[in-house]
């Protein structure tokens, strides 16, 4: 093959890898962090979904908390092992959704920062409260969240029905203590 035949197929290559990236949404699609599914292959998948088993649930837990795209405050960690909500007592087989292992770190991320922003603005700590008023603009980018503003949303409903004045405190009354 001739130089100039070679330069045109390395375009021609890289027209069409600009086109799958652009077109295919493959760039979005590579700055999304990892979900649990496919962190650890679920093992039952059905028409119904794709669901974790008792057997693999602290595995999924660890590997998601491992792999996770942004760090807590400091002073927290993740727990090792996923938390009692997927053990129960009883002797039943339990399948958990794919998904809902990201939305429990999720929840724990979030309230981990929320309860920091509220106690170091209790503190006087503005630099802190504001580095993590700022971790938490994150949030839509965590693996298997939802719609930010369906979020949002739900927080000013919240504060408009408990007459909560600050979006911090709704936020972590809704998240972090079921509206407690």
């Amino acid at each position: 093959m001739s130089q100039k035949a070679l330069i045109s197929a390395a375009v021609a290559a890289s027209a069409a890898l600009a086109i799958v990236i652009v077109g295919g949404n493959l760039a979005h699609a590579l700055s999304l962090p990892a979900t649990d599914s496919q962190l650890v292959k679920p093992a039952v998948v059905n028409q119904s979904g794709e669901f974790f088993t008792d057997a693999q649930i602290d595995q999924v837990w660890s590997t998601v908390v491992k792999n996770y795209p942004q760090p807590l405050p400091p002073g927290q960690s993740f727990g090792k092992t996923a938390p009692e909500f997927f053990h129960p007592t009883d002797s039943t087989r339990n399948l958990f959704q794919a998904g809902l292992v990201d939305e429990l770190v999720a929840t724990t991320w979030e309230c981990d920062w929320l309860s920091y922003e509220l106690g170091s603005s209790a503190s006087g700590d503005k630099a802190a409260a504001s580095a993590a008023a700022k971790m938490l603009t994150n949030r839509s980018a965590l693996p298997s969240i939802g719609d930010q503003a369906e979020h949002d949303q739900s927080v000013k409903d919240f504060a408009a029905h408990t007459g909560i004045t600050d979006p911090v405190v709704a936020q972590y009354k809704l998240e972090c203590t079921n509206g407690k």
